[in-house]
């Protein structure tokens, strides 16, 4: 303890010797001894007043083995004693203290403003550490939002990709029924698929003696399939000695309606989605059937209860938009002249003039045209798209575009038809 050192080294108590007991961290300081330091006569009349913890009655045992109660004097007690006396040999005690204090308050100073800085820096590294927690929590919060968005937009697109249920893809295969110009009188006949079938006949009349004729054509999705239904659906009626699997032996108009069935049955599947219920595709088969044989009242046996075609055609607005234009411009009546008695053909129109004076009334100005084409799918608009669907239309109202020669010239035409007015 410096206290004791203060005593036993630096000469404080002017000779005389104190006896110190106690602790090296409590030591006892025997008072008389401190009384005759400093001059003080009765040594405990002077420090009656001190508190408990600043005195303390020790029992020793003298030199000749008699117990006493001896007064001792705490760190505490001594240092107030000193404090107080006005002795001449109290005043080096007394320097001691203030600097002993001086040294104390300038460490504690420097371990305050040590411990202060420590204090600063340590904010500081908390107040660093909460600002990057804030960040990361912000840019976490915000990649969540970009994620949320992302996700939101997904399942936006997903909705609506689902809600999508039926298309009509575009038909550009060609399935045709062609016949020898020598076996007209016969049921023999060619089923065969072509992208272009003036071209295909053309092909067909160059390796024919004395030709060959397209007797009906039919867009499609996909022709090889609808070939290879009709391979199947007339196996019964192939002809092997012809080679090959494309002629058949029996009535046209079968041919023509299994060839009808199939294109209607694999172009309404290859239009829809994988999320239309059984019960709308197999609706939408029927609708469509309706609309190829041109049943104008399907009445009864319609599932909701009995709507007719026209009702069911409604679901494809460009069959009502040509429809719309048939009825307007198209005389399925037509008077035979006196110029045409006696002769097979005496009123059509060819496919070429259909469309030419349709695409010129469907592309002008008239009626709400400009709105619906803003409807319609681009790849769903062009003329060999219409063409098909007023195909549709045309088979509906009961004529079916056949290739006939009413001037030596053979053309696709719809017979026993004529335009209500010149363009």
């Amino acid at each position: 303890m410096d206290i004791v050192r203060a005593f036993s080294d630096s000469g404080l108590s002017h000779g005389v010797a104190i006896n110190i007991q106690g602790t090296a961290d409590d030591p006892l300081f025997q008072a008389n001894q401190i009384g005759e330091m400093l001059g003080l006569i009765n040594i405990r009349e002077t420090i009656k007043d001190f508190d408990a913890d600043e005195k303390d009655a020790v029992s020793t045992t003298d030199a000749i083995g008699r117990r006493q109660t001896v007064l001792f004097l705490t760190e505490v007690g001594l240092i107030r004693l000193l404090g107080l006396s006005r002795k001449p040999i109290a005043r080096p005690f007394q320097k001691w203290v203030a600097k002993v204090v001086r040294e104390i308050r300038l460490a504690g100073k420097y371990e305050l403003e040590n411990r202060l800085v420590q204090a600063s820096l340590a904010s500081q590294e908390h107040e660093t550490a909460l600002a990057l927690a804030a960040k990361e929590k912000d840019d976490a919060v915000a990649e969540l939002a970009v994620r949320d968005s992302a996700l939101a937009s997904k399942d936006a697109e997903l909705a609506a990709f689902r809600s999508k249920t039926y298309e009509e893809l575009p038909r550009l295969d060609t399935i045709y029924v062609n016949k020898e110009i020598a076996e007209l009188s016969s049921n023999t006949h060619k089923i065969g698929r072509s992208i272009d079938a003036k071209k295909r006949e053309a092909q067909l009349n160059t390796g024919s003696a004395q030709g060959s004729r397209m007797i009906y054509t039919r867009f499609t999705h996909n022709a090889k399939i609808v070939e290879d239904m009709c391979r199947v659906a007339l196996k019964r009626y192939h002809i092997a000695t012809l080679g090959g699997v494309e002629h058949y032996s029996c009535s046209i108009d079968h041919s023509v309606d299994v060839i009808d069935l199939a294109c209607t049955v694999m172009d309404t599947m290859a239009s829809s989605f994988e999320y239309i219920t059984r019960r709308d595709l197999y609706k939408k088969c029927l609708i469509q059937l309706r609309v190829s044989m041109g049943d104008e009242d399907s009445g009864s046996d319609d599932d909701d209860g009995g709507s007719s075609s026209s009702s069911s055609e409604a679901e494809d607005a460009r069959v009502i938009k040509a429809r719309d234009f048939v009825e307007a411009n198209i005389n399925f009546r037509p008077v035979r002249t006196a110029e045409f008695a006696g002769r097979r053909y005496y009123a059509w129109v060819t496919e070429k003039e259909l469309m030419s004076r349709f695409w010129l009334w469907y592309i002008s100005a008239v009626a709400d045209n400009d709105e619906f084409r803003r409807g319609v799918d681009k790849a769903m608009d062009s003329k060999r798209a219409w063409k098909t669907v007023l195909r549709v239309v045309m088979e509906a109202k009961g004529r079916t575009a056949t290739f006939i020669q009413p001037g030596g010239v053979g053309c696709n035409a719809y017979d026993k038809v004529a335009f209500t007015a010149d363009p």
